[in-house]
């Protein structure tokens, strides 16, 4: 993939990012992208974080069992940054419209939290 092309995918995520959704017609596809593909994007984004005024305040390792990976097609974990100043510490409550995940998970979550959460 040429690096036009990976740049392209820095700024797609990090409008998502900015604008905490995907914009009407904006698309990204990452069918096709390799895992070192990947990291190359992330480093653009995590530049650009850094640039604005975040720093990495530590790591998140993902796709740890044998099973996910294989689920995934990953030879090995998957990993990425946590970045300040969007890490909470002891007994801080969040809505979870601030979690940054997908729709469906968010709607999975929710069906299972109690009325009272």
């Amino acid at each position: 993939m040429t690096s036009t092309r990976l740049n392209e995918f820095v700024d797609a995520f990090l409008t998502i990012w900015n604008t905490q959704g995907l914009p009407q017609g904006c698309s990204v596809n990452v069918r096709g992208i390799s895992l070192e593909e990947a990291y190359v994007v992330q480093r653009g984004v995590i530049a650009c974080r850094m640039a604005d005024g975040e720093r990495v305040v530590g790591y998140k390792v993902g796709c740890t069992s044998t099973a996910i990976r294989q689920q995934f097609g990953l030879s090995e974990p998957i990993y990425g940054r946590l970045m300040a100043p969007h890490i909470h510490h002891g007994q801080t409550e969040l809505a979870l419209s601030l979690i940054h995940i997908s729709e469906p998970t968010r709607q999975l979550m929710s069906s299972r939290m109690p009325s009272s959460a």
